[in-house]
């Protein structure tokens, strides 16, 4: 009713009860529409796969993993909401630096051409084609 509504009176009341709808059933639909708990999914889960691994906590001892991104970058404009594009933009050229185990990788500011250019990278490009080309014979799948 209220988008009727809205498609007879072309009213910004009108227009904020269909969003507020459209909100609600995409809220309903999935959990993981809200970028909190998409982010937490992904952020919290690597702890609690394997607790004898320190790892999921920025912690002396630990394994830390983080990820440097420009907020300013054009592909996170507009950066109304931070949490929404970290979980739904393409974030890779905002992407300035990687700490992964601990250890720095790539070059901050040409992270990503300076991660695709290594030599690390090629190699485990290769093998994940190798193990995907596999994994789809032994599927009965043509991999030609």
């Amino acid at each position: 009713p209220d988008a009727r509504s809205f498609i007879a009176t072309g009213s910004i009341e009108d227009a904020r009860r269909v969003q507020a709808q459209r909100n609600e059933i995409l809220k309903q639909s999935s959990p993981l529409n809200d970028p909190s708990v998409l982010l937490d999914t992904v952020w919290k889960n690597p702890g609690e796969f394997s607790r004898q691994l320190p790892v999921g906590k920025i912690e002396k001892g630990h394994l830390a993993n983080l990820l440097v991104v420009n907020c300013d970058h054009a592909c996170l404009w507009p950066n109304l909401d931070p949490m929404r594009g970290l979980a739904f933009a393409d974030v890779a050229n905002a992407i300035e630096g990687m700490c992964v185990s601990g250890k720095w990788v790539g070059e901050r500011g040409d992270f990503r051409r300076s991660i695709i250019g290594s030599d690390l990278y090629k190699e485990h490009l290769a093998e994940a084609n190798a193990r995907i080309k596999n994994l789809m014979k032994r599927a009965g799948y043509a991999t030609d």
